[in-house]
């Protein structure tokens, strides 16, 4: 008898561990919850794949977000030797263009919410019902970024696959020459 005692305790913890470690148990009760599927307002673009964003109702601190699942070309670092990446400021200004000033709607997963830099994981979805995300794939200025494993991975590698299929943003021809002159 202590013996299925002792295997329905493993059992327990095991699926306790599982469901922790997907966000079940605590991952809305740990914060996901006052971001997803709520509406805030953007405020500033820091580039192609980061925003600043208030909740609508203009009370709380502003909360930095890190566009998931996408990685856009860096820009310089202000007073670093590094040169923007082509393409950093197009994505910038499609980012800006898409959402700055406008109300957005964030996506989160609460198993992950936050990267190294604390800034908060999310799905960005302006009012045209878009993704913003993907948008940004399409436009073939971001790549899919897996450093964060979420569950659109493998819709956003498409997206990217179409992108380089067509030649646009990143892929593009052009672009492909300058690389390839810049690195004789």
């Amino acid at each position: 008898m202590a013996w299925g005692w002792s295997v329905a305790v493993i059992v327990l913890l095991t699926v306790g561990s599982w469901a922790d470690h997907r966000g079940y148990l605590t991952g809305w009760a740990g914060g996901a919850g006052q971001y997803e599927g709520k509406s805030f307002h953007v405020l500033r673009v820091i580039d192609g794949d980061t925003i600043e964003v208030k909740p609508l109702n203009g009370s709380g601190k502003l909360i930095r977000v890190r566009l998931w699942g996408i990685d856009t070309p860096e820009l310089d670092n202000a007073g670093q030797a590094a040169e923007a990446e082509p393409l950093a400021e197009a994505a910038r200004r499609f980012t800006r263009a898409a959402c700055l000033g406008a109300a957005v709607t964030l996506e989160v997963q609460p198993h992950r919410l936050h990267d190294k830099f604390q800034r908060l994981l999310a799905y960005v979805k302006p009012n045209d019902g878009t993704v913003l995300n993907e948008r940004l794939l399409k436009a073939g200025l971001a790549t899919a970024d897996d450093r964060f494993p979420h569950k659109h991975f493998e819709r956003y590698e498409l997206h990217e696959r179409q992108a380089r299929y067509d030649r646009v943003g990143l892929w593009s021809r052009h672009l492909r020459v300058a690389r390839a002159e810049l690195r004789r």
